[in-house]
């Protein structure tokens, strides 16, 4: 069942939705689990240096991604300064620098889900951390979303400047960097560590944090129903030490001794 078919589903098959978000969960789970040790182990990156220039590429084809980050000489660049210039974007296998859709584009396989985007962020957070410690850096979102995203995530370490199309910096230490402002000054010296960006991944493959990200993929209405039928099923176990599935499992099981008769006690 894809998640937009749930928009008017209830029970299905004698399933209730807290059932059919467990079993995503546990699917979930799985999933992040195997990304995560795949990614961890390097299985989908590919680096190439010459004098001048570093290329570290990681094509994660499981969530339709790819992840670039590049460690240029200054001197091959012709620019000022001793500091390496480096820089890190991500764009879909399927539809380049285009935003997909909520919904995806054409199928379940474009849809950004809270996994896709946990892993997403490892490989970013793996990209940025082959920088070298000291760096300056240059990244050019592709739109105000992803800038946002870039600033979100980095804690304002890749703060995007109104009227600019570059977010530049300089990585001072391994986890202080100094995004440049207005008038091309520097700013405050912001606390980020690029590993956090896997965390989200690592809680998942721990089965933490997925019931929520799990509900996040069902439609609003569905996931109304969810939520209130979890609050429902929480408060009959605490009193009765039956849930809804087991009231639903056993009527329909008087339900089929009876003939059809009567399903409630």
């Amino acid at each position: 069942m894809q998640p937009e078919d749930m928009d008017n589903v209830v029970v299905e098959d004698g399933i209730f939705l807290k059932d059919l978000i467990r079993a995503i969960k546990n699917k979930d789970q799985v999933r992040a689990q195997a990304l995560l040790r795949s990614l961890g182990s390097g299985k989908y990156r590919y680096s190439a240096s010459s004098p001048d220039i570093t290329n570290i590429d990681s094509k994660i084809n499981p969530i339709g991604y790819r992840v670039s980050a590049n460690i240029v000489d200054p001197a091959f660049l012709g620019t000022k300064g001793s500091l390496p210039v480096s820089d890190v974007n991500f764009a879909s296998t399927r539809t380049g620098y285009a935003q997909p859709s909520p919904k995806g584009l054409g199928s379940s396989k474009a849809q950004v889900t809270p996994l896709k985007r946990a892993a997403l962020m490892y490989a970013l957070g793996d990209a940025i951390s082959e920088w070298p410690e000291k760096t300056a850096y240059e990244i050019t979102p592709s739109d105000d979303r992803r800038a946002r995203l870039y600033r979100m995530k980095t804690k304002g370490a890749f703060a995007p400047v109104p009227g600019k199309t570059d977010i530049v910096g300089i990585r001072r230490k391994q986890d202080v960097f100094q995004p440049r402002v207005e008038k091309g000054r520097f700013g405050k010296q912001v606390q980020f560590n690029p590993e956090s960006l896997k965390q989200d991944l690592v809680n998942m493959a721990a089965g933490r944090g997925l019931a929520a990200a799990t509900r996040q993929l069902l439609p609003a209405k569905a996931r109304m129903a969810a939520e209130a039928g979890l609050m429902i099923d929480d408060f009959l176990r605490s009193v009765t030490g039956k849930g809804l599935s087991d009231v639903y499992r056993e009527a329909s099981d008087r339900f089929t001794e009876s003939d059809g008769y009567y399903a409630v006690p």
